[in-house]
């Protein structure tokens, strides 16, 4: 900020209008030189320079295009490219400072021609507004147009150079004092007056620069920046601890789990299984075809108890568990009244089984 101070005193002797751009397509310099053609060509202000500073090997084809046109509208004498120069100096030249954009982010150039107490024509493109303009009161000190029209854009030049029309108040006329305008076509006494007024009115458009220096600084300045930096600072800090804070576990109903009893036994050795907590009551049928079938998927079964399973009752039953494995104890099967005991005939036919199956033994 304190390296763009205010020029206290203009060099150039002729009202001067300067760019700060590279020469490609986004800065438009095109239409910026069909302005200039209408300020010479078309309303015959000879008294008028545009003066083009920036990179010209950035687009070498459009800047070939631009010296095209510069040359085929007699323009040589008001337009000139200068190439890079550094912007202290250019901006000692400039009487009005202007930017025909038609794309532009955040255009750093418009506020150091400010910050100089240059006036500024700009194209109302990217945050060119925004920079201009004070943000507590939204007061604008500077020119802005659309963009790629070279018309109005020539107009605004003019304009400013002889604080006309919206910028007359500021020039400081006598009571009564009615400005002159810029028509279609001009006269040459309307043309003469205009830029007589350009040279009276010197101080009174450095003033009016100044105001635009005042919003950039206070757009701009240490002290926002600061404030800005210091509020970003602070947002990153909550969003960092909420992404960092404990998250809190989440209460869920819980559900009576089932009871895992171990039950002992002598044929299967400890098992445990898992009861629910309301267990349907099973007949005696059932409750000797689930014992059969556990005893089917029980690798540790003896050959005795075995073929205690292969007797008739359990054939009928639908009992399975003489196909698991072979045999390793032939038995001569003999009708079950004389295989068995009486008690184990007896508890067949009550189909009920018990741990007293372990205690059993053949004849």
């Amino acid at each position: 900020m304190s390296h763009f101070a205010p020029i206290k005193e203009i060099t150039s002797e002729m009202p001067t209008v300067t760019m700060l751009s590279h020469v490609w397509y986004a800065k438009d310099i095109k239409t910026a030189i069909l302005s200039a053609d209408i300020i010479v060509n078309e309303w015959g202000f000879t008294d008028y320079r545009l003066d083009i500073y920036g990179a010209i090997d950035k687009a070498p084809s459009y800047s070939t295009d631009c010296f095209e046109i510069i040359a085929s509208k007699s323009l040589p004498r008001f337009v000139a490219m200068r190439g890079e120069a550094n912007p202290i100096t250019v901006l000692q030249k400039t009487w009005v400072f202007l930017n025909s954009s038609i794309s532009e982010g955040l255009p750093l150039a418009l506020g150091e021609a400010a910050l100089t107490g240059a006036p500024v024509v700009c194209t109302d493109v990217g945050a060119s507004l925004r920079v201009l303009t004070d943000p507590d009161t939204g007061a604008r000190f500077s020119a802005v147009v659309a963009p790629n029209d070279a018309r109005n854009l020539a107009r605004a030049q003019i304009n400013f150079l002889a604080l006309l029309d919206e910028w007359a108040p500021y020039a400081n006329d006598p009571a009564g004092f009615v400005a002159p305008t810029i028509g279609d076509k001009p006269s040459p006494e309307v043309v003469e007056q205009i830029t007589r007024r350009m040279y009276e009115k010197t101080e009174e458009r450095k003033a009016l620069g100044m105001r635009s220096r005042d919003i950039v600084q206070k757009s701009f300045g240490g002290e926002r920046y600061l404030r800005e930096h210091e509020q970003m600072l602070w947002i990153g800090k909550a969003r960092y601890d909420l992404l960092r804070a404990p998250t809190r576990p989440k209460m869920h109903a819980t559900r009576p789990s089932n009871q895992s009893l171990p039950i002992p036994s002598n044929v299967w050795g400890t098992a445990s299984i898992s009861t629910p907590n309301r267990r349907p009551l099973l007949s005696s049928i059932q409750s000797s075809s689930m014992i059969a079938q556990s005893m089917q998927a029980s690798t540790l079964m003896t050959p005795g108890i075995k073929s205690l399973f292969d007797a008739t009752s359990y054939s009928k039953a639908g009992s399975k568990a003489s196909t698991l494995a072979p045999s390793v104890v032939h038995v001569q099967h003999t009708p079950i009244k004389k295989a068995m005991p009486a008690r184990v005939i007896f508890m067949t036919r009550n189909a009920g089984y018990g741990t007293e199956i372990s205690s059993i033994r053949t004849r």
